[in-house]
């Protein structure tokens, strides 16, 4: 939400994304005009762990958790994101005025909500996106202020330095901005400046359209993230979740893995029905993003999140949406994975540093 400090640096912070499942840990460095992931890992939440704070996603982690998933990184220091069930996304349309004003105007907006103890961050909307001439388009991201409070502490308590709490929609929009300037993007008709992320987590999906790394557009659709894939897809194959998620990551990485035919097709029927609700969310997306006061169309989708380990995932959304659809990456050191689940603990890593 708020970075508290801004040094000049070559290797970033820590990177910490707490997922519903998981949390991935990533440090970057720059690397010429673009990134080099040099430090990756992912560990796995406490088995049947219950948050004590609503939405807190790092009560699901031991300190000696996030110590041993961060073994072998570089300095103390750590960033982290919220995910999106503990925000509140709002588009607000203002009077125009300068960004001071905005946020009060803001801050006024919130008093008014039964929740009081909040706090935010927001980013102005391109010209066209409200009917208005004399209005402001802004997108605000707020959560409550204890889950921060929370969120800090237990990170504190595994002997690590918290120097930023960022929000989800602008770290998806950095993630994709990383790609390109790494030279991992591919190249397409269009604005190579306009991309789509997409963000697919354990209980939910976030699309971000965004311009150099900066979010234009943010939703969170009604569709269900890679928990209800699994749930689907272990019933018919008689697996358990730990060894779907083996399975996929086996295909993904190319290991010597070789399911039957019948299986590969069962999961590619899985994989496409599932898929097929969240690509008619791109397109309401798209839609709205290309009318014509606004005439932004994306020239690529970008997929991150635990849940673009869907085997086919990629080639299922370029088929059904007609537009590029790609895995997030950038270069990594040897023996470090630079898998799509990696994206939002990258963009933290490489958060404010001085370019």
């Amino acid at each position: 939400m708020a970075a508290l400090t801004q040094t000049r640096r070559a290797v970033g912070r820590i990177g910490f994304e707490f997922d519903a499942n998981g949390l991935f840990c990533a440090q970057v460095r720059k690397h010429g005009t673009g990134w080099k992931l040099i430090h990756s890992r992912a560990a796995a939440a406490i088995p049947n762990s219950v948050p004590d704070t609503d939405h807190s996603r790092s009560a699901m982690f031991r300190a000696n958790d996030l110590v041993q998933a961060a073994a072998g990184f570089r300095g103390s220091e750590v960033a982290s994101v919220l995910p999106m069930d503990a925000c509140d996304l709002r588009v607000l349309e203002l009077p125009a005025a300068s960004q001071s004003e905005l946020r009060l105007m803001i801050a006024n907006e919130f008093e008014a909500s039964p929740t009081s103890d909040t706090v935010f961050d927001f980013w102005t909307l391109p010209v066209g996106m409200t009917p208005r001439k004399d209005l402001t388009g802004i997108c605000s991201l707020s959560t409550d202020r204890r889950l921060i409070s929370e969120t800090v502490r237990r990170i504190e308590a595994g002997g690590f330095t918290i120097s930023g709490i960022d929000g989800l929609p602008t770290a998806c929009g950095r993630a994709v901005s990383m790609m390109d300037a790494s030279g991992a993007g591919i190249v397409v008709d269009g604005d190579a400046s306009l991309r789509m992320a997409v963000h697919i987590g354990w209980k939910r999906c976030t699309i971000v359209l965004a311009r150099d790394g900066v979010p234009l557009l943010a939703r969170v659709p009604q569709v269900q993230g890679l928990s209800s894939f699994l749930e689907a897809t272990c019933t018919a194959l008689g697996l358990s979740p730990q060894e779907m998620l083996r399975l996929m990551r086996g295909l993904r990485d190319d290991l010597l893995i070789q399911p039957s035919a019948e299986v590969m097709g069962r999961l590619h029927n899985a994989a496409r029905a599932w898929c097929l609700p969240l690509c008619e969310e791109v397109l309401r997306s798209v839609a709205f993003s290309g009318r014509p006061a606004l005439r932004m169309v994306p020239s690529a989708i970008i997929l991150m999140g635990s849940g673009s380990i869907i085997n086919g995932l990629a080639a299922i959304m370029t088929d059904e949406l007609n537009m590029a659809a790609q895995l997030w990456q950038i270069p990594a050191g040897e023996c470090v994975s630079n898998g799509p689940e990696f994206a939002v603990a990258a963009a933290l890593s490489a958060w404010e540093i001085d370019t």
